[in-house]
């Protein structure tokens, strides 16, 4: 008998023949062990990879992701199950009343600072000094939707790359502009070296677990994305940008990072349930059941039909190739079925991939990936982590206390990246700013979700946890004492050997922390201030710049504060500026790229939106707000540069202007010298600092959309 045959022989010797015992009367199985969706799988302290290799990996990997495909929709299918047993006994009740779950609706179980140089006037043919990316670890870079060298400025707005000149901000100018396949999301730049990266649907291809419902089809054709291309384009002849290169990888993109030429692309594919695979029965078929038992006979029957066609697929159905063009020639590239591994937890479906490309060679392309979904994706200089939340089959019964595992990759090699060892931690990351690597020990701020004793609500604790590699594992080596029980991190920054934390509930708690012993990271001060941070900026060493959300008895808005931490044990909130009225907003608020700091002027430039409800879609206000900032003397405010002159479309369709994909808002901002530079989709417009109120030079973007 072998391992499946073994845990099917358990699984049915438990349940015995009783259909109420388990979802399906037979149930399935995961790799370790029994599937049964009323005991959730226990997360693991120790995770490794479980690798394929030698003459059979392809079948191995195959083999093992049907395995876990058929589990998802085991578990997809339970939970349908659940809410068509509510909906059949209501309907028993009330025979003419309407079911609420009609269609596929219930199918739900599948469920650093800026750059520059120094002083000076910069009339000359270059800025002295200007602002690029906001990015978390310096000498790492992070891809945005603009990007500038100090003469020349970057967008990508709709579908299309705009190329300008910028410096002299009055010779401010829309040089060319080149169409990108699909809905561009973000690029890198490094001399005149650009790559582009944009998502595109193949149809293919198919479509993910959640959208495999009939009822879904139509909405995830529209919405959903399978691909991401690389468009490698040569900027040296800024009125003729040229494509090089491209690159199709299967997966929606992430994220990516660049340290020199080095360019590593992070994609998750939400793997596709092929045609014939459905979750969820039609309304009529649920109600007109005899019996609870025939209902659930229609449930079983659909998952060994569904499990039929999971396991008829083959692998080049699952995992796509990666395709690569240049001047004409098109390759493809076989999957290497020992760059895959699969983590030893529970899991959702998915696969996520590290490609490594290089600017300095185009051609160059290398793909490692794990069989999970992943959330979050911190990288330093040398190492990159990825962050997966461990996964509970149901949402019923209530789960244990929530928990991520870390997994560890080298980025020395600048052509591919290697797997160093994986680790859990308890609870949940709220972004990459919770994450940070010092001296080979990972910290990570975290708030823990635990279950109440009634099953209904959660209790949250918040923690701090030093990570170690050790033998290929990334183990616990030191854990802070609770923090802010009741609440939730909102925002983390770790600087050097010092952390910051901020929780919110209804104040916001800003923790200070001494990480000088990996072995036990202290909690040293704690300061209580109303609203909450949800983005740190270190000012200097003894203060931190803060963007957030006011709460006020008029509403929530916009706050900018500086802290003094001089005293780590006693921090105070020194400055507070609130942005304009209640309920205006920042997409710095929540987006780091959009917070530009200028140091070697003391700026502040942050995008501001708020509605003035006249009546109009077209009653908004859309500006950048800067500010002259002091950790002595607090904030002054500047002004703004006014854009919505630019962004109102004379169009008697209100969404013919505003879509996912041309957001009519100013969204970032680059500063040079004693120049600053609003940029939105419809274009950019320059003023001086000194005034602010009266533009020098504006450019427009056409009106574009898929």
């Amino acid at each position: 008998m072998n391992r499946r045959q073994w845990w099917a022989a358990a699984f049915l010797l438990a349940v015995g023949c009783d259909m109420s015992a388990a979802p399906f009367g037979l149930g399935t199985y995961l790799p370790n062990g029994p599937y049964d969706a009323e005991h959730q799988p226990g997360v693991k302290d120790r995770v490794s990879l479980v690798s394929f290799s030698g003459p059979g990996a392809c079948a191995d990997l195959e083999r093992h992701l049907e395995d876990r495909a058929v589990l998802q929709m085991r578990v997809s299918l339970a939970e349908s199950e659940r809410y068509a047993f509510q909906t059949w006994a209501a309907a028993r009740q009330a025979p003419s009343s309407t079911s609420p779950y009609q269609g596929g609706e219930a199918d739900a179980g599948v469920a650093a600072a800026a750059g520059g140089g120094g002083g000076g006037s910069g009339s000359s043919g270059q800025p002295s000094a200007y602002t690029t990316t906001n990015t978390q670890v310096k000498g790492v870079d992070e891809p945005d939707f603009v990007k500038n060298d100090g003469t020349r400025i970057f967008v990508l707005s709709g579908q299309t790359l705009y190329a300008t000149t910028s410096w002299p901000a009055a010779a401010l100018a829309r040089v060319s502009s080149l169409k990108i396949e699909g809905q561009p999301r973000e690029m890198f730049l490094e001399g005149d070296r650009l790559v582009v990266f944009s998502e595109v649907y193949d149809a293919s291809l198919g479509w993910p677990s959640w959208c495999s419902s009939r009822n879904y089809g139509d909405y995830c054709r529209r919405a959903y994305t399978n691909i991401t291309k690389a468009t490698f384009v040569d900027v040296a002849d800024l009125a003729n940008l040229r494509v090089t290169q491209t690159h199709i990888v299967p997966g929606s993109y992430q994220t990516a990072r660049r340290v020199g030429s080095a360019v590593r692309l992070v994609v998750s594919a939400e793997f596709a349930f092929p045609p014939g695979v459905d979750t969820w029965l039609p309304y009529q078929d649920i109600t007109s059941a005899l019996s609870k038992r025939e209902l659930a006979a229609q449930f079983e029957a659909m998952g060994t039909r569904n499990e039929a066609v999971i396991r008829n697929r083959s692998l080049s159905d699952w995992i796509w190739p990666i395709r690569s063009s240049a001047a004409g020639a098109d390759v493809v590239q076989p999957l290497d079925c020992t760059k895959v591994g699969a983590p030893d937890v529970s899991s959702e479906l998915g696969l996520a991939s590290v490609v490594t490309l290089n600017l300095d060679e185009p051609s160059s392309i290398s793909s490692t990936s794990l069989l999970a979904r992943v959330d979050e994706v911190y990288a330093s200089a040398g190492a990159l982590y990825l962050a997966q939340r461990h996964w509970w089959w149901s949402s019923y019964p209530y789960p244990q206390p929530s928990a991520t595992y870390l997994h560890k990759f080298d980025l020395s090699r600048p052509a591919s990246v290697a797997w160093v060892g994986s680790g859990r931690v308890d609870g949940v990351p709220v972004d990459q700013f919770s994450m940070d690597e010092h001296d080979g020990f990972l910290r990570l701020a975290t708030t823990v979700d635990s279950p109440s004793a009634n099953g209904w609500s959660t209790h949250t604790s918040n923690f701090v946890t030093v990570l170690s590699e050790k033998s290929g594992a990334l183990v616990t080596a030191g854990r802070s004492a609770s923090i802010g029980d009741g609440e939730r991190i909102k925002s983390a920054r770790f600087i050097g050997t010092k952390g910051y934390v901020v929780t919110f509930r209804q104040t916001d708690p800003l923790f200070t922390f001494d990480l000088s012993d990996p072995a036990h990271p202290t909690q040293v001060g704690e300061l209580q201030v109303p609203g909450y941070s949800s983005y740190i900026h270190p000012l200097d060493d003894n203060h931190l710049l803060t963007i957030g959300t006011a709460d006020s008895a008029e509403g929530m808005g916009v706050q900018l504060a500086i802290y003094d931490v001089s005293d780590f044990a006693r921090p105070r909130q020194a400055f507070q500026q609130l942005v304009g009225q209640t309920w205006g907003w920042s997409e710095a608020q929540w987006d780091h790229k959009a917070f530009n700091y200028f140091p070697e002027r003391h700026l502040l430039a942050i995008p501001f939106f708020d509605w003035t409800y006249d009546g109009s879609w077209n009653s908004y206000v859309s500006d950048l707000r800067v500010f002259r900032v002091d950790s002595e003397a607090g904030f002054a405010s500047l002004g703004s540069v006014d854009m919505r002159d630019v962004l109102v479309r004379q169009q008697s369709d209100f969404y013919a202007c505003w879509g996912w994909w041309w957001l009519p808002m100013v969204r970032r901002s680059v500063m040079a010298d004693d120049f600053v530079y609003a940029i939105s989709s419809g274009g950019i417009r320059v003023a001086n600092v000194a005034n602010l109120a009266q533009p020098v030079a504006t450019i427009t973007f056409d009106y574009d959309s898929p």
